[in-house]
């Protein structure tokens, strides 16, 4: 399970007054462009308020916030240095240093500034958040259920908090703690969608499916685009055998996540298992495509050779099966199944090569096929 990072950045805003100068102007015509999502505006505003006072910490803060509101992480730490300089404690500058830190991956940087940040302010909830979220990152879980113990005692309310905990719970296999967690944060916010799926998840692995379904259902109900929960609600309905009530999740799971191997691949297996071969071999295809490299990528080649086998195309039935031995020339059924494909191409030489590698194997064997394979041999 994921944890998202929550990033809480603070604007200094200065009220409008009659007779006020161009760095009070620009600033607060950065704050509305901020408002308004206006972010290369704003950018502008505060360039502009910077001109007129080089020595004002905030105004490089707030073009800092602009900036990496538009991904423009390194310029966003140059500002951030600058008001750092200016203002050596601005919390606030160092919290949202790290945050720019972290985008870039520079975890080490980042976690220096929220140390800062929390040595300036104690109370500093979303510099802690930013912490605990950057140590479950880096599996320092110890670490993070301590951050977000700070924040539940310096605002019991917090559930993304409770939620952040439960994460780095479950890694600890502190499977009970976590689902406490899990269930505080959805008490605290009851539209919570990723704490539904994550306590759905844990519910899964347990074999509670009812109470899995119940929370994958919380999960769309509040996040129509969590592609997750979706696949998720997919598998449930596959395990139960209600084939088009899966294809039918997985296709939305896939509607918003385009490059989903996993949903995917079982809503090829979803077609195979209703006797939709061709739309199967389509998404065997795209697994293939998306995720060539896999450990288990043979046994994809071989459902799609069975589809394919299906529809009678046996030639590229039998292209498939000879991936599979490629990849792993211990799995019998390929060797068998490629066997019946060459029988069907009245290919018996080559079946019966095939046959007698299956019988090497120990596998019990169809002697009248193995005799009509190998008897002009």
């Amino acid at each position: 399970m994921k944890v998202p990072f929550f990033f809480i950045f603070t604007i200094i805003c200065c009220s409008i007054s009659f007779g006020q100068g161009s760095y009070e102007i620009n600033i607060n015509d950065g704050m509305t462009y901020m408002n308004e999502g206006e972010y290369y505006k704003a950018l502008e505003s505060y360039s502009k308020a910077i001109e007129a006072d080089k020595n004002a910490a905030e105004a490089y803060y707030s073009r800092g916030v602009a900036k990496f509101k538009l991904d423009l992480f390194d310029g966003a730490i140059l500002d951030y240095n600058k008001a750092i300089d200016l203002h050596p404690k601005y919390a606030d500058a160092y919290n949202n240093r790290g945050v720019c830190h972290s985008s870039l991956g520079n975890n080490k940087a980042a976690l220096t500034d929220f140390n800062r940040a929390i040595e300036l302010n104690p109370k500093y909830i979303d510099a802690y958040m930013n912490r605990g979220n950057k140590r479950n990152e880096l599996r320092e879980f110890s670490s993070a259920v301590e951050d977000y113990s700070k924040i539940i005692s310096l605002h019991e309310h917090n559930y993304e908090a409770y939620y952040g905990r439960g994460v780095s719970k479950f890694n600890q296999n502190l499977l009970d703690e976590a689902m406490s967690d899990f269930s505080k944060a959805i008490d605290l916010n009851p539209s919570y969608a990723q704490a539904y799926y994550s306590r759905g998840f844990m519910f899964f692995r347990s074999g509670d499916f009812d109470k899995s379904k119940v929370d994958f259902e919380q999960t769309v109900k509040y996040d129509e685009n969590h592609f997750e929960a979706f696949k998720s609600l997919g598998d449930l309905a596959l395990k139960d055998g209600f084939l088009n009530v899966a294809i039918e999740n997985y296709s939305k799971a896939i509607a918003l996540e385009p490059e989903y191997t996993q949903a995917y691949y079982k809503r090829g297996l979803s077609y195979k298992k209703n006797n939709l071969h061709q739309e199967a071999v389509q998404d065997f295809s795209k697994v293939i495509e998306l995720s060539p490299s896999s450990q288990y990528i043979y046994y994809t080649y071989y459902l799609r050779a069975v589809s394919k086998d299906s529809l009678s195309d046996f030639s590229g039935a039998e292209s498939d099966y000879s991936t599979v031995i490629s990849f792993n020339n211990t799995f019998s059924n390929a060797f068998l199944k490629r066997a019946e494909v060459r029988m069907n191409q009245n290919r018996l030489s080559d079946a019966c090569s095939d046959f007698k590698r299956v019988q090497e194997m120990g596998q019990v064997l169809d002697l009248n096929q193995l005799e009509r394979a190998c008897k002009s041999i």
